[in-house]
C-alpha cells in the first residue's frame, strides 16, 4: 500500500471507531430506534429479507395493506444493495438495522474526508470536515429517517467524482460517478437526487464559464458525462421503471400543491442550533417546526473557522471559501421553506421541485457547503488558529450571557426546575436546555481561547471529537433512539421465524385482531406476524389509491370476513399449498360455476393460472383479484411478475461489468503514465 492508501485506511478506521463509540446505544444494541425507523423502515426491510432468503426477488408483499409492490416504493429499500447484503448475511434482525445505520454514518464521514483531500486540504482539516459531516445535526436528526441518512452519505462522493470527471480523463471517474448517483437513487430519498441534479448543473455551468477560454477537451468531457448518464440508467433501470409505472397508483405520484410542498419547513429561529443544537429541539412556540427538521450543527471548532472566512487575507482560498459559503446560505434560505420565498420560486419554475415535501431537507446542503467552504479557505489548520481563538472568545461571551439569563429565570421562578435524569432530555424547555448546554459551550470555547496555539493545531481532531461526542449524546436521545431496551422491543415485535407460513382459513378480520395498540412501538404487527390482514395503521407513505378507496367503502367489513382466498358464491374450502412473496398456489373444488377471489390488490403484473392455463384476472370489490372457474376440482396459481422486469433486471449487472472494465482500463492508463514520467 502507498502512503495515500494508508492515510485513507486510517481515516476510515477513525470514522468507524467514532461511529461505534458515539452511537453506542445502537452499536451495543442496548437501545434501538423509534418512530419511522420502527414503524416503516424496519418492517419493510424484514419483508425484503424474507423474500430474498426465500429465493425470490422482493417485488410484492402480501402483508402490507392487502398486498403491496415493495419494488415500486421509493423508500422501501427493495433495490438497496446494502439491504440485500445484510438480508443474505443475517436474515435482517433488528440489530442488522443498527449496523446498516452505523455504516451510513461511516461512509458519510469518509466521503467528506475524500472530497476535502481532493480540494487540497491537509489531513487534519479533511478529518475535521469528515467528522463534522458524519455527526452533523442533519445526520443526528435523521437517524429514524433511513433514506435521509443514506442519501447524505453519497452526496460527497457524487461531487468528488463529478469534479474528477471534469478535471481528469480517466474512465473510472464517470463510472464511479454513475455508481454513486445510482446509490443515491436506490438507497435514498428521491428529493435529494432532484436537488443534487440542479446543483451539479450549476457546478457544470460555473466550470464552463471559468474555463471558457481554455482548450480543456470539451468533447471528451461531454462524452464522459454522457457515459456516466448511460451507466446510471443501466444501474437503476429496474428501479426507475418500477417507480414510473407505480406513480399513477399513489397519491404522491403527481404534482403536489404548494401547501404540501412547504410542509416541514425549517424555522429560521432554529439557526440557533449552530451553537446550541440541544436547545433548538425544545418544544417552544418560537421554535415551532418539525422536530427533525431543525438542527444544522457542525461543531464549535468548525463553526469558528466558518465565521472567520471573511477575515482571511484576500487570496484564492478566501474567494473560494466565500463562494461555497454563499452557496451554503442559499441552501439555508431554501430550507426555510414557507418562511422565505425561494422554495416557492423553485416550486413554480423548476421541473421536479413540485414533487417532494420537507424544505428542511435542504439544510443538509447548507452543512455540506459550509464544510467545503472551510476546506477551501483553510487548507491547513495553522492558517485559522488565531481566528479560532478569537471566535472562541466570542462564543464564550454569548454562551455565558445566555447561561446567566437562564439562571436568572430559574432563580426568579419563571423557568421550572427539572431534575437532571432521563426525563430531562424530553421535558426541559428552551431555557432549561440553554442553562444546561451553555455551560458546555462556554467551557469548550474557553478551552479554545486559552489552549496554546501549537496545541490547538496538534490536538484539533481530539477537540472536534470531544465536542461532537457530547452533542451526539444529548441529541440522539431526542431525535433517534428510543427509551425502551433493545431486547424488550425485539420481544414485542415477536417476528415469525417462518419466512412465508401457509395461510389457513382464518378471515382477514381474525388475522387483524390485536395487530395494533398504543404500546406497540412498531405501529402494526402485521408484517411480523405474517398473516394477511389490515388495520387502520398505514405502514407505507405511498399506499395504493385503490386500497384507500376500498378501505373507505361499505364493502370493507363484509369482505374482511373472508379468508385470503375463497370462492365467491359458495363456501367450499380452498387449500393453499404454497405461499411466497410473489406467488400463491393451491387447489379447490367448486360445485358450481363461480369466481375465485384473492384478497390482494389487483396491481399490474399479476397473472393467474387455473389448471395450468392462464386466465384473465378481473377486478372485484373495488381492488381485489377474481378469476372465473368451472365446476369440479382445480388447481390455481397467482404469480406477480411485471413483464418489464424480466429484461430490466439484467441491466444493472451489465452496468457493474462495464464499471469494472473501465476501472481496469483506468489503472492500466495510470500505470502507463507513471512509467512515462
Amino acid at each position: 500500500m502507498n502512503k495515500t492508501s494508508i492515510e485513507h485506511s486510517r481515516a476510515f478506521l477513525l470514522f468507524v471507531v467514532t461511529a461505534l463509540l458515539f452511537l453506542w446505544p445502537l452499536s451495543l444494541h442496548i437501545f434501538t430506534f423509534k418512530n419511522d425507523a420502527l414503524t416503516y423502515y424496519y418492517p419493510v426491510r424484514t419483508l425484503i429479507s424474507d423474500a430474498l432468503n426465500h429465493g425470490e426477488l422482493p417485488l410484492w408483499t402480501p402483508y402490507i395493506n392487502m398486498g403491496y409492490p415493495l419494488h415500486a416504493d421509493f423508500q422501501s429499500g427493495a433495490w438497496n444493495p446494502f439491504v440485500w447484503l445484510f438480508s443474505y448475511a443475517t436474515g435482517y434482525p433488528l440489530v442488522a438495522m443498527h449496523y446498516e445505520c452505523i455504516l451510513y454514518f461511516c461512509l458519510a464521514g469518509m466521503g467528506m474526508y475524500l472530497l476535502a483531500r481532493e480540494y487540497g486540504a491537509e489531513i487534519r482539516i479533511a478529518l475535521l470536515a469528515g467528522l463534522a459531516y458524519q455527526f452533523s445535526g442533519f445526520m443526528l436528526d435523521s437517524i429514524q429517517f433511513f433514506t435521509c441518512i443514506s442519501s447524505a452519505c453519497w452526496i460527497p462522493y457524487i461531487f468528488l467524482y463529478f469534479r474528477k470527471t471534469l478535471n481528469e480523463n480517466y474512465l473510472k471517474n464517470p463510472a464511479l460517478l454513475s455508481l454513486f448517483l445510482a446509490l443515491l437513487l436506490l438507497c435514498g430519498y428521491p428529493a435529494f437526487l432532484i436537488i443534487t441534479f440542479y446543483l451539479l448543473l450549476f457546478y457544470l455551468i460555473i466550470f464552463i464559464w471559468y474555463n471558457r477560454k481554455q482548450n480543456t477537451g470539451w468533447g471528451i468531457k461531454v462524452s464522459q458525462l454522457g457515459l456516466s448518464l448511460f451507466l446510471f440508467l443501466l444501474l437503476t433501470a429496474p428501479a426507475i421503471l418500477s417507480y414510473y409505472y407505480h406513480l399513477p397508483f399513489i397519491n404522491r405520484g403527481s404534482s403536489q400543491s404548494l401547501e404540501v410542498v412547504q410542509q416541514n419547513s425549517m424555522n429560521p429561529a432554529t439557526v440557533i442550533s449552530l451553537l446550541f443544537p440541544f436547545s433548538s429541539l425544545a418544544p417552544n412556540s418560537f421554535l415551532d417546526s418539525e422536530l427533525l427538521m431543525r438542527t444544522i450543527y457542525i461543531g464549535i471548532l468548525p463553526l469558528c473557522l466558518l465565521f472567520s472566512i471573511w477575515r482571511q487575507p484576500k487570496c484564492e482560498g478566501r474567494k473560494k471559501g466565500l463562494f461555497y459559503l454563499s452557496l451554503a446560505v442559499l441552501m439555508l434560505f431554501f430550507a426555510f421553506g414557507k418562511y422565505f420565498f425561494l422554495r416557492k420560486l423553485a416550486f413554480e419554475i423548476l421541473p421536479g421541485m413540485d414533487m417532494f415535501r420537507h424544505p428542511g431537507l435542504f439544510r443538509l446542503f447548507f452543512i455540506f457547503f459550509c464544510l467545503v467552504a472551510i476546506t477551501r479557505a483553510f487548507p491547513h489548520v495553522a492558517t485559522g488558529i488565531s481566528d479560532i481563538k478569537k471566535q472562541g472568545l466570542a462564543f464564550f461571551v454569548i454562551a455565558t450571557l445566555l447561561w446567566s439569563f437562564g439562571l436568572f429565570l430559574r432563580i426568579s421562578g419563571k423557568a421550572a426546575y427539572i431534575p437532571f435524569d432521563t426525563s430531562f432530555f424530553n421535558a426541559a424547555g428552551f431555557w432549561q436546555r440553554i442553562f444546561f448546554e451553555a455551560l458546555f459551550v462556554a467551557g469548550f470555547s474557553l478551552l479554545l481561547v486559552f489552549i496554546p496555539k501549537q496545541s490547538v493545531s496538534k490536538y484539533v481532531i481530539a477537540l472536534v471529537i470531544m465536542d461532537l461526542f457530547i452533542s451526539t449524546q444529548i441529541h440522539q436521545v431526542v431525535t433517534g433512539v428510543g427509551a425502551k431496551p433493545y431486547q424488550q422491543i425485539v420481544a414485542s415485535l415477536n417476528r415469525n421465524k417462518i419466512l412465508f407460513p401457509l395461510p389457513d382459513q382464518s378471515s382477514v378480520a381474525e388475522n387483524s385482531k390485536g395487530s395494533t395498540d398504543s404500546l406497540f412501538e412498531a405501529g402494526s404487527r402485521m408484517p411480523f406476524r405474517k398473516l394477511v390482514g389490515r388495520n387502520d395503521y398505514f405502514i407505507t407513505p405511498g399506499n395504493l389509491l385503490m386500497q384507500d378507496s376500498f378501505y373507505q367503502s361499505v364493502l370493507r367489513d363484509s369482505l374482511f370476513k373472508r379468508p385470503l382466498i375463497s370462492l365467491f358464491n359458495n363456501h367450499s374450502q380452498v387449500k393453499i399449498t404454497y405461499m411466497g412473496a410473489n406467488k400463491i398456489e393451491g387447489s379447490f373444488f367448486s360445485s358450481n360455476t363461480d369466481s375465485l377471489l384473492l384478497l390482494q390488490n389487483n396491481y399490474p403484473g399479476w397473472k393467474a393460472y387455473i389448471d395450468g392455463k392462464e386466465t384473465r384476472i378481473s377486478t372485484s370489490a373495488i381492488c381485489f383479484m377474481a378469476v372465473p372457474v368451472n365446476t369440479g376440482n382445480h388447481t390455481f396459481q397467482f404469480i406477480y411478475s411485471p413483464s418489464y422486469l424480466r429484461w430490466a433486471i439484467w441491466l444493472p449487472l451489465a452496468g457493474l461489468l462495464l464499471i469494472i472494465i473501465f476501472w481496469k482500463l483506468s489503472r492500466v492508463q495510470s500505470e502507463k503514465l507513471q512509467m512515462e514520467i
